[in-house]
């Protein structure tokens, strides 16, 4: 058993990350601020770890050095407070899916700095070295796959009515279609930025844990100049104090989840594995998140899943046309795949539109209830008109997304997708 030990402590704070990315991916899509949200994660670590950390380990306290205590300030900006702020941006335009088979790519990348730090050899002639080099390429070959390419569909045969954006049968479309054109490169990179810093920060752990091994300090340490450091990131990138309020919705059970058990339970595990295994053998078991993600993601949230290209699609699909129109203008020509007109023409739910529209402004405005933009599209795609400068009747979708009022509202009455990204919104039957 003692053998096994760190296989299944690392096998725990992988399955942990895989709740993380769940979580985190329903609250983003409803709207709540990336910055904001890695900020009460951490500040609420924070108060959990540091009673845990004085009371198991203050009688008999290692001393920390001003040098040391600069190296896990460094550690936690590189591996936490930067990392989940870009990774948050990127899972905004990708999805949970796409999100966790990026993080197969840190296997290979915590290899590459382990072998250049002169932490760990490859020696392809034996059979350790077969294995890690094996593990690379399979790592890399899935995380190519299911971001690159797309086979058939697999829908559960059933799944929990846990459903935090909307749900919907048709899978995380908010998701597919924000991750298309421009959006989709940027979230590719910016996971595979966070991803470079996830695997220099295990790495780098391994050599300060040596000079200071006591983890649930050192790890309170981290959670706590993170917290300061995602404060200072927050209130310079989001100044709307709507978001800084908490309501009883998936966002406060994120942040909950994310603080007991990733910032206070999943890193104190990583901790002791790279303290007795080393970083690479931490990092050789994140596929395992990939795959209780997708687990995840389809019996939790009820998303669609599709085979890589390994497996062929069927060609042979029943496309129906449609032509859209609101307020006498003609805005897209959609084409929907066999039984999809029966669900793309369920209008969104009264109550939903009024809680999760925002007004915002478009430049100039300072009427008290219009909240501060993110980002303001200069036309309304629905009637093709431009959004007026100073106007109150532009409003944003939790997708951000913005439109007239009055377009909008009458496109919500009709369908309860966003006529953009097809960003599900809540319906009756939700």
């Amino acid at each position: 058993m003692g053998s096994k030990k760190p296989l299944l402590v690392a096998l725990m704070a992988h399955a942990l990350s895989s709740g993380m990315i769940l979580l985190s991916k329903a609250a983003f899509n409803m709207g709540m601020s990336t910055s904001v949200f890695v900020f009460y994660r951490q500040i609420a670590g924070t108060i959990l770890l540091v009673p845990l950390a004085l009371f198991f380990e203050g009688k008999n306290p290692k001393p920390l050095s001003l040098a040391t205590f600069c190296k896990i300030f460094m550690l936690a900006f590189l591996g936490i407070t930067l990392t989940l702020n870009v990774y948050g941006v990127a899972l905004i335009y990708t999805s949970a899916a796409i999100g966790a088979a990026t993080i197969n790519c840190i296997p290979v990348i915590t290899i590459a700095f382990a072998v250049l730090l002169r932490m760990e050899k490859v020696t392809v002639k034996t059979v350790p070295g077969i294995a890690k080099v094996a593990g690379i390429v399979v790592c890399m070959a899935g995380a190519v796959t299911l971001a690159f390419y797309r086979g058939p569909v697999l829908k559960p045969p059933f799944h929990l009515p846990f459903q935090p954006h909307g749900g919907g049968q048709d899978g995380d479309h908010h998701s597919q279609a924000a991750a298309s054109g421009k959006k989709w490169i940027l979230g590719c990179f910016l996971l595979l930025v966070s991803s470079i810093c996830w695997a220099l920060w295990l790495v780098l752990q391994a050599r300060v844990l040596k000079s200071y091994p006591s983890k649930l300090t050192f790890t309170s340490i981290q959670c706590l100049s993170s917290a300061v450091q995602s404060f200072l990131v927050a209130i310079a990138m989001e100044r709307d104090p709507h978001q800084w309020k908490l309501g009883w919705n998936c966002g406060l059970l994120a942040i909950v989840y994310c603080a007991i058990f990733v910032t206070g339970v999943a890193y104190y595990f990583q901790a002791w594995v790279i303290s007795k295994k080393g970083p690479v053998f931490h990092a050789v078991l994140t596929p395992t998140n990939l795959v209780m993600t997708i687990l995840g993601s389809v019996f939790l949230l009820g998303e669609t899943i599709n085979l890589g290209s390994s497996l062929p699609c069927n060609k042979e699909r029943d496309v129906i046309p449609i032509d859209a129109e609101i307020s006498g203008t003609l805005v897209q020509h959609v084409h929907l795949e066999g039984n999809a007109l029966v669900d793309e023409m369920v209008p969104a739910d009264k109550s939903s539109v009024k809680k999760l529209l925002k007004r915002v402004r478009v430049e100039g405005d300072e009427e008290g209830e219009i909240t501060k933009k993110r980002r303001v599209d200069k036309n309304c795609v629905i009637c093709l008109d431009e959004l007026e400068d100073g106007s109150s009747e532009v409003y944003q979708m939790p997708c951000f997304h913005t439109f007239h009022g009055s377009c909008i509202k009458k496109w919500l009455d009709q369908s309860h997708y966003c006529p953009l990204c097809r960003f599900e919104m809540p319906t009756s039957k939700t």
